[in-house]
């Protein structure tokens, strides 16, 4: 089962540890998808589930999505997670000398692989549904008699796999700054209800 893959620890190499939890706390992604010579990408939203035994992304979209065309074999495109962000104000601590906004994200360069057999296809969104809504009762709508509009909704969407080429993360949280400033800082990013952002804040990540 995919949700109990979450778990297992992805390589260093590829991910650094709070590159990681990044993307598995905030899976909301961006996904974009170069477009033909001279025009602007293809981009759109969607929640995307790490698997980090097999260094990968699964998702789905609706099969009349603009980006599903640009998602040929071979090509690459980008998942961008968003960690949050804070302004931070001069009023907060001496040090911040003029304003500025603090913010946490990760871009991961990707590889598509379309699923088309249809357990699978089932079977990962079953995944998905589990780890995102872990108390709804799935085993109702896999009932013999939803069927025919189990298929229909299958049959609407495409499902695939962003196997993870490269990983890249920008933490900007005043890394320079002395200790003093990232727990006020911190405390007034957790007033401010951003209590991930906070933590990184409290004590930022040195390779980002």
């Amino acid at each position: 089962m995919l949700n109990k893959k979450l778990n297992k620890q992805m390589p260093a190499k590829l991910l650094k540890v709070h590159q990681l939890t990044l993307v598995k706390n905030n899976p909301f992604a961006r996904l974009v998808a170069p477009s033909t010579q001279g025009a602007l990408p293809e981009t759109t939203l969607l929640p995307l589930l790490l698997d980090e035994e097999r260094q990968c992304l699964y998702g789905h979209l609706a099969r009349n999505n603009p980006v599903l065309p640009l998602m040929s074999p071979g090509s690459r495109v980008l998942a961008l997670f968003d960690g949050g962000h804070q302004y931070v104000s001069p009023r907060w601590h001496p040090e911040q000398k003029v304003p500025t906004w603090n913010y946490a994200c990760v871009q991961l360069t990707c590889t598509p692989v379309i699923i088309e057999a249809a357990e699978e296809k089932l079977a990962l969104v079953n995944d998905m549904s589990r780890f995102f809504d872990p108390t709804w009762p799935l085993e109702e709508i896999l009932a013999p008699q939803f069927a025919g509009c189990l298929q229909q909704m299958l049959n609407a969407i495409c499902v695939f796999r962003l196997d993870i080429l490269a990983g890249a993360g920008r933490f900007k949280l005043g890394q320079r700054k002395s200790p003093d400033y990232h727990t006020t800082i911190a405390g007034f990013m957790q007033q401010q209800g951003k209590e991930q952002l906070a933590l990184w804040q409290g004590q930022p990540p040195q390779e980002y």
